[in-house]
């Protein structure tokens, strides 16, 4: 499954762009509109959006079900240092995956979460919140979640640090 958080409420990847902005859509919450477009903050006709170029592979990051967690229900595929491992995109994680054992079956259960470079999600309690502000050092980036006040290691795209990401 390959899509993003928006609002704690998963929206698969629809394949479809904003003609205006170009950027990814998604479903629309309201019924008279097809789409939404988070970069415009504007519900979107049908006539408004247009098919996605094949070759635009996002970053993602991956999420799995966990059971028994009631506040958050996922849990996020972390590095030994308990970094999110963020991949150039859907393909380098389901390779990263079936080289640690996952079978076709398992890969099924996986979320492929598109990264929004404007939001970021909570690693404790799911909340996704705009990433205002970060502090860096030489360990990396690091932010605050403004719900719960759990501070968390964060990848930003274009610090170039490509040591913690999956390949």
């Amino acid at each position: 499954m390959s899509g993003i958080f928006i609002n704690g409420r998963w929206h698969e990847n629809t394949d479809m762009i904003c003609r205006r902005c170009g950027s990814p859509v998604w479903k629309s919450d309201l019924p008279q509109y097809e789409y939404q477009c988070l970069k415009c903050d504007e519900d979107l006709f049908s006539f408004e959006a247009e098919e996605q170029n094949a070759h635009y592979l996002p970053r993602v990051f991956l999420a799995t079900h966990f059971e028994g967690i009631t506040i958050n229900p996922l849990a996020y595929l972390q590095d030994d240092n308990h970094n999110l491992l963020i991949f150039d995109n859907q393909i380098a994680a389901e390779l990263f995956l079936t080289q640690h054992g996952y079978s076709g079956e398992d890969l099924e259960t996986v979320y492929f979460v598109e990264i929004d470079h404007n939001k970021i999600t909570c690693l404790n309690c799911g909340h996704e919140f705009m990433l205002a502000g970060a502090s860096v050092d030489s360990l990396g980036a690091h932010t605050t979640c403004e719900k719960c006040g759990t501070s968390f290691d964060i990848d930003l795209p274009d610090l170039g640090n490509s040591q913690r990401e999956g390949k």
